[in-house]
């Protein structure tokens, strides 16, 4: 038989398959590139993400140092009450009151 012009050979058809295969494989790897980028883009960059915590650990820092301020206050009420219970009966002994309602100004 002789080759007739036009007609394709199974080499012929491997090589379209594979230049077909590849430029699937091309195709369909530029779409999940696409999509992983239109994904990813909704992340902060690393420099986003580290000043952002930054900011949020000093807020936190200066949290902790607040409610230590705050507790110590507390913790001297304490101390100051009983130290001014103290001076209150003090006076109370001095000038000779008994009800303490005596030293309440009336309006």
């Amino acid at each position: 038989m002789t080759k007739q012009q036009g007609m394709l050979n199974d080499t012929d058809l491997d090589k379209i398959g594979a230049m077909f295969d590849s430029r699937f494989e091309l195709k369909v790897k530029e779409e999940i590139r696409k999509i992983v980028k239109e994904e990813l883009g909704q992340f902060p960059t690393k420099k986003e993400y580290f000043d952002t915590m930054d900011d949020l650990m000093k807020e936190i820092k200066a949290a902790r140092a607040d409610l230590a301020a705050h507790k110590m206050s507390h913790e001297n009420i304490e101390e100051d009450t009983s130290k001014l219970k103290q001076q209150v009966q003090h006076l109370f002994k001095t000038f000779e009151i008994k009800d303490p309602t005596e030293v309440a100004i009336s309006i």
